[in-house]
């Protein structure tokens, strides 16, 4: 699988956990960006940062490359946004 379904493939699992996510591609990326516009625990994350620090593992983790949390709605943003690069273990 490409990374970029595979990025794709990460962002259905976010809505099947009922997050709002989409992906959308950035100039200033070759790999499409994640955006939720909502956070399914939002109440907890705003006073425990770390959970999250959980999604981008999780992303990672599915993914295959590093992820960068871009904006976060816990931290006072309009979305939670995730970018993702390529690292030579995740080209396939």
């Amino acid at each position: 699988m490409q990374l970029p379904d595979r990025i794709d493939a990460v962002c259905k699992l976010m809505q099947d956990m009922g997050f709002e996510a989409s992906t959308q591609l950035e100039q200033s990326s070759e790999l499409p960006v994640v955006n939720a516009c909502n956070c399914v625990y939002h109440d907890l994350a705003q006073q425990h940062h770390e959970l999250c620090q959980f999604d981008k593992a999780l992303l990672a983790t599915l993914s295959g490359c590093d992820v960068e949390l871009i904006e976060c709605l816990a931290k006072g943003g309009c979305a939670c946004r995730f970018r993702f690069k390529a690292t030579t273990a995740s080209v396939p």
